[in-house]
């Protein structure tokens, strides 16, 4: 999964989720134009998810600490 973007000024603050499993598989309400197959998390669950320790970030941003990531073997 790949969180894609984020709304902090909406009633109900979260991130948007882009995942692998094609646009058919989620229906609702959907905000500002979002592709379909993604959904919305509400921010607490997206805090919970990231404190589990399994994430890491992608960024071009100028300034963003570079991390070395350890290769990961797949037994």
């Amino acid at each position: 999964m790949l969180i894609g973007g984020f709304d902090d000024a909406s009633s109900r603050p979260g991130a948007l989720i882009f995942n692998s499993w094609g646009p058919d598989w989620v229906n609702g309400p959907t905000r500002h134009g979002q592709p379909e197959g993604t959904f919305w998390a509400d921010a607490d669950t997206i805090d919970s998810m990231l404190q589990q320790g399994d994430s890491f970030a992608l960024s071009a941003y100028l300034g963003y600490p570079a991390l070395t990531i350890p290769p990961y073997v797949l037994y």
